[in-house]
């Protein structure tokens, strides 16, 4: 009911008696099962109403209603509104919009979405898509990275024409690469190269185009050697996790995250995905479903980073039917978390800390794991074996010896007698 979230009466009549004042009660209904806060569904609850009111001015019948209406309402209603109701902001309606527009529907009060035709480029960049996943075992992730980096250079060499393999040279592709490379970084050039290399060979496997094309796509210098990693030192670490407050449920998530972080090695999109059936309490042990090594793990669950999670699991974890170990606390509830979040809640947490360290992202607590089996005495195979990596030169980048040491074993140099 509206009245749980808005309490003027003189609100709740003015929306009770709008073109969706039938369909409210649902909409609060379905933000609150959602999981939004109070304070937001009444938000959401004027926004709507907004929006009601100007159906009503504008004689627009629900049955017309779609994405398109909400988007004339945002452009040209919203910059000159001046309707005597409580106004919604940009933000709201395209909030509360979907929400609004799924009650309608399932009540058939609204047009469904019509099918959108896909351009020339989406064809064949859907065509890639199924391609990278059937012939060569890409993950999902992987897929969207390199449909991300490979559309820019279609759309700048054919707009919105059809496609044409023929069209594609080797100095247009050197150019968007070196472009890439030069504006944003060598890892976003890096990147790119690598999807093009991938989409010229699908191009070839179909018929479309010239094999030999692959080797034009020039190669980006890689400077992941130059420099050492940065881990945390053992104080920092200790002060990072003393700033998360545990006294709030997302805390004591944020806690574990960073202990499988830290004392596991684990990726942030291995923490994502971690759920309930990889714990073997019993056995002590924790398996890796999925690396990028494509191969599933079994790793020790110190006791530290098991007393971490189950503490989570029985305080504060919102409840839940999926199963992965660590969900979202605000909309959308009880959703499992992605590695953009994990990420993000490491970021907060060196924030509020106020660590001064050059990288802030999960993999530095990687690089902290890996740092600290080494200095513990561990062999390069043990961290390799640990982080899940299939060659040693791979863990030799996260296990450089920082320089400190370097200095206390480096003889001094010979001095020459005239």
């Amino acid at each position: 009911m509206i009245e749980d979230y808005l309490r003027r009466p003189r609100v709740v009549a003015q929306l009770r008696a709008s073109v969706l004042g039938s369909d409210l009660d649902e909409l609060a209904d379905e933000l609150k099962r959602l999981g939004y806060r109070p304070s937001t569904i009444q938000t959401h609850l004027r926004a709507a109403g907004h929006f009601a009111y100007w159906l009503g001015r504008e004689h627009i019948e629900l049955a017309r209603l779609s994405e398109t209406t909400i988007v004339r309402f945002v452009e040209e209603h919203l910059p000159s509104c001046r309707c005597r109701v409580p106004r919604a902001t940009r933000s709201d309606i395209q909030s509360v919009a979907p929400h609004l527009l799924k009650v309608l529907r399932a009540r058939g009060r609204a047009l469904l979405p019509r099918p959108v035709a896909l351009t020339p480029i989406d064809a064949i960049l859907c065509s890639f898509t199924d391609h990278l996943q059937k012939n060569r075992g890409a993950v999902p992730s992987t897929c969207e990275r390199y449909v991300r980096d490979v559309r820019p250079f279609l759309e700048k060499t054919f707009g919105a024409g059809s496609f044409e393999s023929s069209r594609l040279t080797a100095a247009a592709l050197r150019t968007f690469v070196t472009e890439r490379a030069t504006r944003q970084s060598s890892g976003a050039g890096r990147q790119t190269a690598t999807a093009l290399r991938h989409f010229l060979r699908f191009l070839h496997l179909q018929g479309l185009g010239d094999g030999q094309l692959v080797c034009t796509v020039p190669t980006v210098r890689s400077t992941r050697h130059s420099t050492l990693p940065v881990p945390l030192s053992s104080a920092q670490l200790r002060q990072l996790l003393e700033s998360i407050d545990r006294g709030k449920p997302a805390g004591l998530r944020d806690h574990a995250i960073v202990l499988c972080l830290a004392h596991l090695g684990l990726r942030a999109k291995e923490v994502a995905e971690l759920t309930l059936d990889n714990i073997d309490w019993r056995a002590g042990t924790v398996t890796i479903a999925m690396s990028k090594a494509r191969r599933a793990s079994v790793l020790p669950l110190p006791n530290s980073v098991g007393r971490a999670i189950a503490t989570y699991l029985r305080q504060s974890r919102p409840p839940t039917s999926i199963r992965q170990v660590f969900v979202r606390h605000f909309f959308p509830l009880g959703a499992p978390l992605r590695s953009a979040n994990v990420t993000t809640a490491v970021q907060h947490a060196i924030h509020r800390s106020g660590l001064a360290v050059p990288s802030r992202g999960a993999h530095t607590l990687r690089h902290t794991a890996a740092t600290e089996m080494v200095r513990a005495g561990a062999s390069l195979k043990a961290v390799a074996d640990v982080l899940r990596h299939c060659s040693i030169d791979t863990t030799a980048i996260y296990t450089k010896v920082d320089l400190s040491p370097l200095r206390e074993v480096a003889l001094p140099w010979p001095e020459v007698e005239p």
